[in-house]
């Protein structure tokens, strides 16, 4: 494992909690498909699944952000845009075997997730708090 979920990372709203969770644990299988040399077929499927579930919790944070008129939400949405391309970049090259799985890529995603969580998404806590999430 390489994410341990730990209180720090809750926001205190349920749904984004739950979808953070799940992202922890598309990185953990990530990693632990490279740990144990999984196979590329395998690899292929949850980098997938990690791509398009990043872009339903993007889509779900940016909707409130429209909806309670976040005052950031133009950088956050760059945030969010910029790390999209990057991880459907990787995952375009690992598909067409002009890259592989490295340590490189298992810490980007890591520290990116707990970075942007613990500062970019603490800041609109309060706000989707005051409406009623």
């Amino acid at each position: 494992m390489l994410i341990v979920w730990d209180k720090l990372f809750e926001t205190g709203i349920s749904e984004i909690d739950a979808q953070h969770k799940r992202l922890v644990d598309l990185i953990n299988r990530v990693y632990d498909d490279f740990a144990t040399s999984g196979t590329v077929v395998n690899l292929n499927q949850i980098l997938s699944e990690l791509t398009e579930y990043t872009k339903y919790h993007f889509r779900t944070e940016e909707n409130y952000f429209e909806e309670f008129k976040y005052p950031d939400t133009d950088a956050h949405k760059t945030e969010h845009r910029k790390f999209v391309e990057k991880v459907q970049e990787f995952v375009d090259k690992v598909k067409t075997r002009k890259a592989v799985v490295n340590y490189e890529i298992i810490n980007f995603l890591k520290d990116w997730l707990i970075n942007h969580i613990l500062d970019s998404d603490k800041k609109y806590i309060v706000l989707f708090k005051q409406n009623g999430l």
